[in-house]
């Protein structure tokens, strides 16, 4: 069903058994479909047990199971057929050629390439130097890796100052342990406001 993420809610219970408490935490999403139907999904559920030892927060609880949403090609072709006006069944056809030439030119480097997208960003093929005691983590033992090609992408200047706004300004959750999670918003944009002044 194709729709949109009216609301997100997140239902959580507590439990205390024999002086450790348990966490159920559940992440779910209300999708409304364009013809007036709709359904909740549950995205993840997950339990944590912790004692007076070890606590666990509820934070930390809906951390272990909650995934970063993964956009597929279908996803860009959808956005595709949305900004051209277009029916999904018509973008896609260009989408797959489009994603297939970016990665045969790479693959075709000789030996290395450079595909710049204004406004998106640069793919680089480069090459990597010998690395001749590199170490298997699997069986702690030496080997030997030649001199090969690997991947790069720098994004735009016009997608790195969007990601680059701090996540307290957006409105997002300051991951746990981050050096700005006990400041304000205003504190914050004081704070980097001074730093982008030079003070």
């Amino acid at each position: 069903m194709r729709g949109e993420v009216k609301e997100r809610c997140e239902y959580v219970e507590h439990g205390s058994v024999l002086g450790q408490t348990s966490i159920k935490a559940e992440v779910c999403v209300s999708i409304f479909a364009p013809d007036g139907g709709g359904v909740r999904m549950l995205i993840s559920s997950t339990e944590a047990t912790s004692s007076a030892s070890s606590p666990t927060t509820l934070d930390q609880a809906i951390m272990i199971k909650t995934r970063v949403p993964t956009l597929t090609k279908k996803d860009v072709a959808r956005r595709v057929a949305k900004l051209r006006g277009r029916p999904i069944y018509k973008s896609e056809p260009w989408v797959s050629a489009v994603i297939d030439a970016i990665r045969e030119l790479m693959i075709e480097a000789d030996p290395e390439v450079r595909i710049e997208l204004r406004d998106f960003g640069v793919f680089e093929v480069k090459k990597t130097k010998a690395k001749p005691k590199a170490r298997n983590p699997k069986t702690n033992e030496t080997v030997f890796i030649p001199s090969r090609r690997k991947t790069h992408f720098k994004p735009s200047k016009l997608m790195k100052e969007a990601l680059q706004k701090p996540l307290a300004e957006l409105g997002y959750s300051i991951p746990e342990g981050s050096a700005d999670a006990n400041f304000t918003p205003a504190e914050l944009a004081a704070l980097v406001g001074s730093r982008a002044n030079g003070n």
